[in-house]
């Protein structure tokens, strides 16, 4: 099996800030686009490899949020930091509340 190259570790700060100039993702697109299109993977695919109902998986590449477990399982399953994917959802997530807020 080749090795995989990780990137360096980013240590927490209770200041850290996400890139705001990256595109405003929904963590279920980039599932769907970056990872399963262009792996040719159905989602009972990614279900069997990541333990993660098929099901769920629908319902995230639809806009339910995911949580740590399906972080933890798909970055197993896709050779990626559940970080990532927790990441994602906080971004999303922060920016859907500052819409509600603004909107009051």
């Amino acid at each position: 099996m080749p090795r995989i190259l990780m990137p360096p570790l980013v240590p927490l700060h209770p200041q850290m800030q996400l890139d705001n100039t990256a595109p405003l993702r929904d963590p279920g697109v980039v599932l769907r686009d970056d990872y399963l299109r262009p792996l040719a993977w159905s989602t009972r695919d990614l279900a069997q490899s990541s333990g993660v109902p098929a099901w769920l998986l629908r319902r995230i590449m639809k806009g339910a949020p995911l949580h740590a477990e399906e972080a933890f399982r798909l970055g197993v399953a896709l050779r990626t930091s559940p970080f990532y994917w927790l990441a994602l959802q906080a971004r999303y997530d922060l920016w859907r509340f500052e819409c509600e807020l603004a909107q009051d």
